[in-house]
């Protein structure tokens, strides 16, 4: 559980209570186009909104509660995302655009 602790120390006396979520969103790739949802971007916004991407119609939503996001296409089917930490998304999408609230 703690790898990065050194042989004879002593465990932390207590686990993290919370997660950072600064760097974290949502990763999606449509037709070969792929986009990084920051959620402190998502954040900026409303909870649901509608947007282009590969040239397919979705429909973003986020819940700044859980923190958590999901993409939908015009028919309401769930698409496959992944919630990943921005270095991580460019690091395996390096030509990836971002999202900017209000752009």
């Amino acid at each position: 559980m703690y790898r990065n602790r050194k042989p004879g120390r002593p465990r932390p006396a207590t686990r993290p209570k919370a997660h950072d979520t600064s760097a974290l969103g949502l990763g999606l790739v449509i037709n070969d186009a792929a986009l990084f949802f920051p959620f402190k971007e998502l954040a900026k916004g409303e909870p649901s909104f509608e947007y282009d991407l590969g040239g397919q119609r979705i429909t973003i939503h986020y819940n700044n509660a859980a923190p958590t996001a999901w993409a939908e296409d015009s028919s309401g089917k769930l698409l496959t995302g992944v919630l990943v930490y921005d270095a991580n998304w460019q690091r395996f999408y390096p030509e990836s655009k971002m999202f900017r609230a209000g752009e």
